[in-house]
């Protein structure tokens, strides 16, 4: 079933029409996710789909006009180096740090699992030179990454190990019998959650409590490029303390630079 819906997927963005010049266009809205960024959907005009989505696979059937370039831009890491500006400005510089001397917060946290909160105490070269020795290809590198991510926006550990095994299904071999899902215990997230990332990057526990009373308050926020958000609605839960979707909704609004 998995493989089916991969394949549809790929046939419907295949089968995607062009204009009358031959060219494929799409449309955008800039209110679109809540988080601020842009929606991406099919050209008012007919042709086109979501092209932020189109697979690598698929990129080499984009040929740019003659004298004009198709380039990707991504910013490499740039949702941990925002986190990591919010906890460096409660006092707490280590994945700011971590991040400068080139040590992934993820593979960071894979390291403390396997050696323990002493290696808070080692410097960075040598840490870099450790978190280099992880497996890329391990259960606890997928993992760390998923936990650090989700960890940022409130995640909790049964969506944290739903996710992982989401995410280990998304890239099917032609063999199924070599079909390996990734199953990590919310146990194991919560492990990694509270002992390792939160022991080393206490600060995005700050940013969190940051925002609370700042929703607990007027609910006001400017961002850094001059966006102004209210947060209306439900802020406040009845038993006391704030609304955890609109938390982790205001969490991931920060993020706009």
């Amino acid at each position: 079933v998995l493989r089916l819906r991969r394949y549809l997927t790929e046939l419907v963005n295949l089968e995607a029409g062009v204009d009358s010049d031959n060219r494929m266009r799409c449309g955008y809205s800039v209110v679109g996710p809540k988080s601020g960024r842009t929606a991406c959907y099919e050209s008012p005009t007919g042709s086109g789909y979501n092209l932020q989505t189109t697979t690598k696979s698929h990129r080499r059937f984009f040929l740019p006009p003659p004298g004009m370039d198709i380039h990707q831009y991504d910013l490499s890491g740039a949702d941990a180096w925002t986190v990591a500006a919010w906890a460096k400005k409660f006092g707490d510089d280590s994945m700011f740090e971590d991040l400068r001397a080139g040590i992934k917060p993820h593979a960071m946290v894979v390291l403390m699992r396997r050696e323990g909160n002493s290696v808070n105490l080692l410097d960075r070269a040598t840490l870099r030179a450790m978190c280099k020795k992880v497996d890329k290809d391990g259960w606890e590198y997928a993992a760390g990454k998923k936990v650090v991510h989700m960890s940022n926006y409130l995640g909790q550990e049964r969506t944290m190990s739903a996710s992982i095994l989401k995410d280990s299904c998304k890239e099917l071999p032609d063999d199924l019998t070599q079909f390996k899902p990734l199953v990590v215990p919310s146990a194991e997230c919560k492990k990694l959650q509270d002992t390792c990332f939160f022991q080393r990057y206490w600060g995005v526990g700050e940013w969190h409590s940051w925002w609370q009373r700042l929703l607990e308050g007027d609910g006001e926020f400017t961002s850094t490029t001059g966006h102004k958000r209210q947060f209306l609605g439900k802020r406040l839960k009845q038993g006391g303390g704030v609304d955890r979707k609109t938390h982790g909704e205001a969490l991931a609004h920060a993020q706009i630079r």
